[in-house]
């Protein structure tokens, strides 16, 4: 675990303290070093002391001796927290609340092929396992049951032996610390686990209230100015589909009247990407949308939008602190429109018709991601590699969207 000399103590204080005081929140520096277990010098005892300590204690010497790297630290574990609260909730709850950690924990633990080491594990095998581990620890501490408790630390402690054995040295630190952190974390819970999982949902319900938001790093990349708009803006809008519409039928309707004089040559291949993500997301969090023009003003040289040409399944999450709980992914159903666009609402922070109403270069300044239509490795379709990607962005952590997903052969499937 971190270990704080006096001096880095003071210098973290004062850093943690002008920068609330810059922001101007309520929070105080001693409540957020309590929160976090930051200088408790002992393992972690709560959830919010995991994430924090997991933190530091991967930090760098240079990094960890740079009191702005706590902050670092801090708006990390705000943030893993509220997207496994969020995560987790909409698997194993209802109405945006974890209502059935048991069953949670239970169906987490039966899908071991997810969950083992196998042969030589590489970095990304290593990294789904030890989130899959974190999420089995979230659940375990919210069923506030002992027997589960005991059943995690002694399949954390197998699957750590496994990867001790199996992985390359090189990647023993990347396992080590989450595991021994995790395990220091059960051994106390284990003594009141009614406790744990009180002091858990306290901790989960002040994320989830906002307190610590001022803590969140922005995420890395030139912010485009909201109310800089063009003058495509006023005339694109986007109309809701009624449940049941057919996206073939539509698709047929957009190309018969169609005003482009390009070919209108419709690609169901697509359509089909948009239905299957929908069932994947889960059809009642889903609708669809597309764009519609209100007059016949010209296109801008500066770039098109994300216009009629194109069908957008829109995501529902449950409310955040965003300005926005809905994600939305744009897919152009003509064979001539190769890219997609891909806006998140908590990295865009814009609502996804604002960033869609853009031309493309602006939104793709406002965080969307573009992706274009390609065949991928081992003979993976264009389509297949495309409805990948798209998952894998979708369900990884915010921090890392902007990078590219790739496949992984060992798990069939793209991540990051």
């Amino acid at each position: 675990m971190a270990k704080y000399p006096p001096a880095l103590v003071s210098a973290i204080e004062k850093e943690i303290e002008a920068f609330l005081n810059r922001s101007g929140t309520a929070l105080e520096s001693v409540e957020v070093s309590t929160f976090f277990e930051m200088f408790t010098g002992m393992e972690p005892t709560t959830l919010a002391g995991y994430e924090f300590q997991r933190r530091r204690d991967e930090q760098s010497a240079a990094k960890f001796k740079n009191p702005k790297n706590a902050l670092v630290a801090i708006g990390d574990a705000v943030d893993a927290i509220r997207s496994r609260t969020h995560r987790l909730a909409q698997k194993y709850g209802e109405e945006g609340r974890l209502t059935n950690p048991t069953e949670g924990f239970r169906h987490e633990s039966d899908e071991r092929a997810n969950f083992t080491p196998g042969r030589r594990p590489g970095s990304d095998k290593i990294a789904h396992i030890v989130a899959r581990m974190e999420d089995r620890t979230f659940l375990a501490l919210a069923s506030g049951d002992s027997e589960i408790f005991r059943s995690h630390m002694s399949r954390s402690a197998s699957i750590k032996q496994k990867l001790l054995q199996e992985a390359d040295e090189k990647y023993h630190f990347s396992f080590r610390i989450p595991f021994e952190l995790t395990r220091q974390l059960l051994k106390f819970s284990i003594d009141d686990p009614a406790a744990a999982r009180a002091k858990m949902m306290s901790q989960v319900d002040r994320i989830e209230s906002r307190d610590f938001d001022v803590l969140l790093r922005t995420p890395a990349g030139k912010r485009a100015n909201p109310n800089a708009r063009t003058e495509e803006y006023d005339i694109l809008d986007f109309e809701i589909l009624p449940p049941g519409t057919s996206l073939r039928d539509l698709a047929e309707y957009i190309a018969r009247h169609k005003t482009s004089i390009s070919t209108a040559q419709i690609d169901h291949r697509r359509i089909d990407i948009l239905e299957d993500l929908r069932h994947h997301f889960g059809w009642d969090n889903c609708h669809f949308a597309r764009g519609r023009r209100s007059s016949n003003a010209s296109r801008s040289g500066s770039g098109s939008n994300v216009d009629e040409d194109y069908i957008v399944l829109v995501r529902r999450h449950p409310p955040s602190n965003w300005a926005t709980n809905e994600d939305a992914i744009a897919i152009s159903q003509f064979a001539n429109k190769n890219a997609t666009f891909f806006v998140r609402h908590d990295v865009s922070q814009q609502t996804w018709r604002d960033v869609f109403a853009q031309t493309k270069h602006d939104a793709r300044e406002m965080h969307a991601r573009r992706l274009v239509f390609k065949n991928g490795r081992d003979g993976i379709s264009a389509y297949d590699a495309m409805r990948m990607k798209l998952i894998a962005l979708a369900e990884c952590s915010r921090y890392s969207f902007h990078r590219a997903p790739h496949y992984d052969p060992n798990r069939g499937k793209h991540v990051m």
